[in-house]
């Protein structure tokens, strides 16, 4: 693989915006790039908080990926390929703090495991079998441990993998009074550096639906099964777990009716083994500016449907969902952080000729997250909304899997938020009493040499550490200059940028 390596060589130009209060400065403190084309495809860069980066290909008309170690200066460590027999595709990717997992299945429900170490590239794989049929839905780990959600007509199972010692357990899921087929795994939270690992799961028949929390030890055995829907009338969508310390728990998400398949606003709740303390909604229209990215006319459109509703004694619905960060306590006040998204479809159409006639068949294709804003949000000791504030935050890509974009330090008595939005990074800080200092955004440009003239380009903005982004994307480049062979060439670059 052609690689080629220019220190400060493509500029990136910063132009204040108007929400600058401070001198921001941003550089490309190193650029590389990669041929594209040969013999390898679908690049992604994973980063970790110890400043650790990978960097993943697989193989074309292979089942094989391949792993390359970065350091935190860009500079290539070792490489190793990730040799799969034919048959075998990627099933989950977990990305934790300090290392990446990834599992891979044939037909015949056999699996593997790989874990790898960002910084030394050490590989630690474990191998096993399936329950037949089982879908893959989830997957976490930690440590020596990887648990995956495994689903099919029958119910639910929770698969624990022992990947230091290549063991495998079946943990069942059964909640009183349903059977088996009326659970489906929502979701698998691990709490880092906790062990304890949360499984939400759906419980729906023709008489109800509930969400309910199951919390486990790292043996898979129970510790505390919460009910969240016991005390309301409203559909849970969605829930994750902050750990507050002496074996208390503040649950958020969004919920709905139960008639209604998007969500209506997000909860709050505090529980302690296995006992709700509290539990309060909030609408969506209730945090101040929700709204404020969308076009004034579909906000005042939103404002005449909302005061209808509530004539009407209902509230409004959205499809929109939030990956909740883990609550903050400071003081007397908790303090959270959300970012809203929505999930998004394109159609792909296939026709087919059966005896000379031709079949057209169109299909619908899930498309990727769409993320558009975010809140920071504080509560009172009893889950009563003190304040809000609400920001665009616009990623310049869309993925796959429910992922945080936004980067938070706590003190004392705020917090700090730093995040890429489209083509730009921003900070600023917010404290108790929801008060916004040192906002800054910058935006970013691209420029190239003379010679070249980028035709394509697509890339992802991400923070990495300290101060430091990630950019990462594919670019067609054209040199008019050429004058024999192709004058075209495709690459994938990776820019570590410097913010300050």
């Amino acid at each position: 693989m052609k690689t080629t390596i220019q220190l400060l060589s493509i500029a990136l130009v910063c132009i204040l915006s108007n929400f600058t209060t401070l001198n921001a400065q941003v550089a490309t403190e190193k650029h590389i790039e990669f041929e594209t084309g040969e013999g390898w495809f679908n690049y992604r860069v994973e980063t970790f908080k110890n400043k650790g980066m990978l960097l993943l290909s697989q193989q074309e008309k292979s089942a094989n990926w391949k792993v390359e170690a970065y350091s935190d200066d860009l500079v290539k460590g070792e490489d190793k390929t990730l040799t799969l027999p034919k048959g075998y595709y990627m099933r989950a990717e977990y990305t934790s703090d300090f290392d990446e997992n990834l599992l891979f299945s044939n037909k015949q429900s056999q699996f593997i495991f790989y874990q790898i170490d960002p910084n030394t590239l050490e590989l630690t794989k474990s191998t096993g079998v399936l329950p037949k049929k089982m879908n893959i839905n989830w997957m976490v780990a930690q440590g020596d441990l990887a648990f995956v959600g495994l689903q099919n007509k029958k119910g639910p199972t929770l698969l624990k993998i022992n990947i230091k010692d290549n063991k495998t357990t079946l943990i069942p899921i059964n909640i009183s009074p349903y059977d088996l087929n009326d659970l489906s795994i929502e979701k698998i939270q691990i709490l880092e550096g906790t062990g304890q690992v949360f499984v939400y799961i759906n419980a729906y028949n023709k008489k109800d639906h509930n969400m309910y929390v199951l919390q486990i030890d790292e043996s898979g055995e129970k510790e505390a099964l919460y009910n969240l829907s016991a005390t309301t009338d409203k559909k849970i969508s969605s829930v994750s777990a902050s750990p507050l310390g002496d074996g208390e728990y503040i649950f958020t998400g969004t919920y709905s009716s139960k008639s209604s398949a998007s969500s209506e606003g997000m909860y709050i709740a505090s529980a302690n083994a296995g006992d709700i303390r509290f539990m309060k909604f909030y609408n969506f229209t209730d945090f101040q500016d929700f709204f404020s990215y969308l076009p004034k006319k579909k906000q005042e459109k939103i404002e005449k449907k909302k005061e209808k509703a509530e004539d009407k004694n209902k509230e409004l619905s959205y499809n929109y969902y939030i990956a909740e960060h883990p609550i903050q306590k400071i003081g007397d006040v908790y303090m959270m952080v959300g970012e809203a998204y929505y999930p998004t479809y394109r159609t792909t159409t296939t026709t087919t000729y059966v005896n000379g006639k031709p079949t057209t068949t169109t299909t619908t294709v899930f498309d990727g997250y769409q993320y558009t804003h975010a809140s920071v949000a504080a509560f009172s000791m009893d889950g009563d909304k003190l304040w809000d504030k609400t920001f665009t935050m616009y990623p310049s890509y869309k993925p796959f899997s429910v992922k945080r974009f936004i980067s938070i330090n706590t003190t004392n008595d705020k917090i700090d938020l730093l995040f890429a939005s489209e083509n730009s990074i921003r900070s600023f800080s917010v404290d108790v009493e929801g008060n916004v200092a040192n906002e800054r955004s910058v935006n970013l440009i691209t420029e190239t040499d003379d010679e070249e003239k980028v035709k394509r380009s697509s890339s992802n903005l991400t923070h990495w550490f300290d101060n430091y982004f990630i950019a990462s994307g594919y670019q067609t480049i054209k040199n008019s200059d050429e004058k024999i062979g192709n004058k075209k060439r495709s690459i994938f670059f990776i820019n570590k940028i410097t913010y300050e």
